[in-house]
């Protein structure tokens, strides 16, 4: 075996990571993460603002701030490819100024950005008018939008802090980092400077964002020699991105956009907060994944097919589980379960130290990735096995529109009081994760320049 067939079959084994959501409707945990911070929770409306009329405003500033990010990128973030000249935030036009802003951050052209909350469920929209999915995202079928109900806004209009940050904090989910790579088939994948997808799959439309939403630092060194391609990842990037330009939308009074781009920004940090997009194959250790991809080299094909089936079941069945329970108790205002509790708990977020330039690889992810086989193995105890345990059932497909935590107390009674506490954990650094990355924001110092983000 050469390193080269090597690294072709990890490839093909690894497409399955760019199936795999994170915390699908990051939105309610943001808002139930926040509701208790005085910085959010008790700061007052401010006036909503079309990103048009943003950077109508600010194209000169923007201009500067985005060359200095991208020099900054250039010269901090290993392995950044770099922006085409070309695609710069040039001020000397003023004709499209949307689409070309775009381009200079590297997403989705076509994102629609739209004014638009995305409500709680059982929230009143207060009278205003409904959104379609496709009003607000890029997706061509994004079925799954379905269940989650979008107002729109209008300009002027004072809304709260706490409904901006957790509706931004799903916006990267409607599309923003899709199709960007040479092979995604799009317009724009070949100008945005990253290369071919380095792992995923370039022709399942959501999967091409894996690369921005999950990053693996803490792999075993011969896995990164045999697939160097696991390095390609970009959440940094985007957490980078969207940190400073909401500090500058801040700096210059513009406060809508400043809390949306700082909800954009948590997405990327708390995505990170998921063992499954910390960690290539929780529950696998070194030892059988490169036994694994062997047998595949030798064309038996059934290992890896049943891996990577067992890792989506049991990621699925995490996302059935807690979302049953947030809309559950969202609808009845029933704030005491474990998951409520733990993620407005404040008392550790000091312990984690403050958001800097290392935050998540020392942090964020060194503690998800420290959690994810502990995870895998309570998933296996306390799920029953035929749904997580075996690599012949397709998780989404059994237990479509079931209650999994019917099906488990029916099994397995005070399994699903014992998912809560360990999920708990999880909601618990969600909302220490957040909370730190806001206030960095918020500092008069920056964080990325201070003593801790070296």
């Amino acid at each position: 075996m050469n390193r080269k067939t090597a690294t072709s079959a990890l490839v093909i084994f690894f497409c399955a990571i760019g199936n795999l959501n994170a915390w699908s409707e990051h939105s309610i945990f943001m808002h139930s993460a926040l509701s208790g911070m005085k910085e959010i929770a008790g700061a007052a409306p401010v006036a909503a603002e079309t990103l048009d009329s943003f950077l109508a405003k600010e194209s000169k500033g923007l201009a500067q701030l985005l060359s200095e990010e991208e020099s900054w990128a250039r010269a901090n973030i290993e392995g950044y490819p770099a922006r085409p000249d070309d695609l710069a935030f040039d001020r000397s036009t003023e004709t499209n100024l949307r689409k070309r802003f775009l381009y200079a951050l590297r997403v989705n052209p076509e994102a629609k950005m739209a004014m638009a909350l995305q409500l709680m469920p059982g929230q009143d929209p207060a009278g205003r008018t409904f959104l379609t999915p496709r009003d607000v995202s890029v997706y061509k079928n994004p079925i799954w939008l379905a269940k989650i109900r979008f107002a729109q806004i209008r300009p002027g209009e004072r809304v709260a802090p706490l409904e901006i940050l957790s509706t931004a904090a799903d916006e990267p989910d409607l599309g923003l980092d899709i199709g960007l790579f040479e092979d995604s088939g799009t317009e724009w994948g070949s100008k945005m400077g990253f290369g071919k997808i380095p792992f995923g799959n370039a022709n399942l439309e959501y999967s091409s964002q894996a690369p921005f939403h999950m990053t693996f630092y803490h792999e075993a060194g011969i896995v990164y020699m045999l697939a160097g391609f696991l390095k390609h990842t970009y959440p940094e990037v985007r957490v980078r991105q969207f940190y400073a330009l909401s500090r500058y939308a801040f700096r210059t009074g513009h406060p809508y956009w400043g809390y949306r781009f700082m909800g954009m920004g948590l997405h990327y940090v708390t995505d990170l907060t998921q063992p499954y997009h910390a960690r290539v194959l929780p529950g696998i250790g070194v030892l059988r994944m490169l036994w694994i991809n062997l047998m595949d080299i030798a064309g038996r094909h059934q290992p890896k097919l049943d891996a990577i089936q067992l890792v989506s079941n049991r990621h699925s069945a995490i996302e059935n589980f807690y979302q049953v329970i947030l809309h559950r108790d969202s609808v009845a205002h029933d704030m005491n379960h474990p998951y409520w509790k733990a993620t407005v708990d404040e008392s550790k977020d000091l312990s984690y130290g403050k958001f800097g330039r290392k935050y998540l690889k020392d942090v964020v992810t060194q503690e998800s990735e420290s959690r994810a086989d502990a995870l895998d193995s309570k998933l296996t105890d306390l799920i029953p096995s035929n749904l997580v345990s075996d690599p012949s059932v397709e998780f989404a497909v059994a237990n479509a529109g079931k209650d999994l935590t019917k099906v488990m107390e029916k099994e397995k009674p005070g399994s699903v009081d014992q998912l809560s506490l360990v999920l708990a954990d999880f909601a618990a650094s969600f909302g220490s994760h957040s909370r730190n990355f806001i206030r960095a924001v918020l500092a008069l110092e920056d964080a990325y320049a201070s003593s801790n983000a070296k």
